[in-house]
């Protein structure tokens, strides 16, 4: 009787099998799969553009340390600071590394200058923000002795946020009124330009 049982529940199941291969899939499954692939584009696209932010943090970083290496440069070479450079902001050598023209800039930029004597590759740029107003930033103390570079991260790190401590509390207060606070700048390099100027 048993055997009998199991031979009409094979039947049975093959009559279903061959009667669902003629009517397709039904809307549940195909809702099911649609989500699945929903949820799978989502975590490639998330661990994606995660990856592409953590390579534009890296170039920030890297033109940070070049922009530092070009005002050192730049100042050993001429045996001045930038500071009486004629560039940026009212002709001191500070402001957004790439503007000019506009809000008590000089018709150079920071940028130009250290290009135009080859001190700065004309590669280094901002990656992703396209405005001037959101690029590199250069500061230099009223000594003109300390300079910080400072940049905008997307992913900054436990080093990153302790250079910020630094600067904060540093005495930094113009350059964090004008540049930290309103345009989240929060990674910056500081060092002094080696020899008296």
């Amino acid at each position: 009787m048993a055997l009998g049982t199991l031979h009409l529940k094979q039947v049975m199941f093959v009559g279903i099998r061959k009667k669902r291969r003629n009517q397709g899939f039904t809307i549940v499954e195909l809702l099911i799969v649609i989500v699945v692939i929903g949820i799978l584009a989502a975590l490639v696209l998330n661990s994606f553009t995660g990856a592409q932010a953590q390579a534009r943090d890296t170039k920030r970083r890297t033109d940070v340390l070049s922009i530092e290496k070009a005002l050192i440069g730049w100042s050993l070479i001429k045996g001045v600071p930038i500071a009486s450079s004629g560039a940026g902001i009212s002709g001191q050598g500070r402001g957004w590394l790439e503007y000019s023209g506009g809000f008590g800039y000089t018709a150079t930029s920071i940028k130009a200058l250290l290009t135009s004597t080859g001190q700065l590759s004309a590669d280094v740029h901002e990656p992703y923000f396209v405005s001037a107003l959101r690029d590199y930033v250069v500061y230099i103390s009223d000594d003109s002795s300390t300079y910080v570079v400072g940049a905008k991260l997307e992913y900054p790190n436990a080093q990153d946020n302790a250079g910020m401590t630094a600067i904060t509390a540093g005495g930094w207060t113009n350059f964090v009124t004008n540049y930290v606070t309103p345009y989240g700048i929060n990674y910056v390099k500081t060092f002094n330009i080696p020899g008296n100027l």
